[in-house]
């Protein structure tokens, strides 16, 4: 996955199965086809960006000799803070941004109610640790109509800090949470999984056709182990 226009994330896939089955139409150069998504929440002092970063995964022979994927590392939601530099203008090339992990993510949904915080040191065990020092804030309003998320980025090197906070009505917060459930599938895999698992089923002709078994070709061949 790459950023695109509008800074909206881009989703590569295989020309041999994007979404909707195989050899659909709309493969461009390269034979992949791309789409940009991404949520964006627009107010007077800055602006909030949500995009889905999908899970990487690395090729490798499995047990049976068959080529495989294997998850090398999960997704995240990324966010990405703009301040306002006039009437409905943002400068994005000095954004601000923070990634979510699947856990993050499930806090936010679970406690944003009650406030919730988290904090990143992008260089955690790492010969920068300590040097820059992310903390995101999710706190409700007094009224309780919506959400301030606010990002705190502290560069101890140029000793420097920037906050920068947006307000989400619950609307907007609402229509975010639905997102972010559609979307944790793929930030786990989960959606490649199913589609490779699909897209054999579809080819007796090859091998692991109609007789596919996901769990043999994971190693589990009397079944998943739970």
């Amino acid at each position: 996955a790459a950023a695109g226009e509008d800074g909206l994330e881009a989703v590569q896939f295989p020309a041999a199965a994007p979404p909707g089955g195989p050899g659909e139409a709309g493969a461009g150069a390269g034979g992949q086809v791309r789409a940009y998504v991404g949520y964006r929440i627009y107010k007077g002092k800055a602006a909030l960006s949500f995009t889905p970063l999908r899970a990487t995964f690395r090729p490798f022979t499995d047990g049976r000799g068959n080529a495989a994927m294997r998850l090398d590392r999960r997704g995240s939601l990324l966010l990405e803070f703009a301040p306002s530099v006039g009437e409905k203008q943002y400068d994005w090339s000095s954004k601000a941004v923070f990634a979510l992990s699947l856990d993050e993510l499930g806090a936010l949904l679970a406690d944003a109610g009650d406030g919730v915080s988290f904090f990143h040191d992008p260089k955690m065990g790492g010969d920068g640790q300590g040097l820059v020092q992310k903390s995101l804030k999710v706190q409700p309003t007094q009224d309780a109509k919506g959400f301030f998320f606010s990002l705190e980025v502290r560069d101890h090197q140029r000793s420097t800090s920037n906050r920068i906070s947006v307000p989400v009505s619950r609307g907007e917060f609402t229509v975010l949470s639905t997102l972010v459930t559609s979307v944790l599938p793929a930030l786990l895999g989960w959606d490649v999984w199913r589609d490779v698992v699909q897209f054999s089923q579809s080819r007796p002709e090859a091998e692991g056709g109609a007789g596919y078994d996901p769990y043999a070709q994971q190693g589990y061949d009397d079944g998943p182990p739970f």
